[in-house]
């Protein structure tokens, strides 16, 4: 059965730090402002299973809806903080579909 929740998942890897205190402050209200909230934010992520090094750090992060996490991740004010954090580190982010067992 599908639910509504839907996921955004960043790993970061800074190559520079400029940007960071900006997207530090403006990020949490901005995700907030589309009703979305952390579920888990860490500087040093375990790699369980794969190759190579795990990111520097990742965050996922809960939205009520897909609708709600698109106009967040397209918003205008966490587009110039997005756009910093894709300039200033090598980065993957990830949408997910919320899924509950079935």
């Amino acid at each position: 059965m599908m639910s509504s929740l839907h996921y955004l998942v960043f790993q970061v890897d800074p190559e520079t730090e400029d940007w960071i205190p900006g997207y530090q402050e403006a990020a949490p209200a901005a995700l907030a402002a589309h009703g979305g909230r952390y579920l888990s934010l860490t500087p040093s992520p375990e790699r369980l299973e794969g190759e190579g090094n795990p990111p520097s750090f990742m965050a996922i992060v809960e939205f009520p809806s897909s609708e709600a996490a698109a106009s967040f991740y397209n918003s205008d004010e966490y587009r110039p903080h997005r756009d910093a954090r894709i300039a200033g580190a090598r980065n993957a982010a990830f949408s997910l579909v919320g899924m509950e067992p079935s």
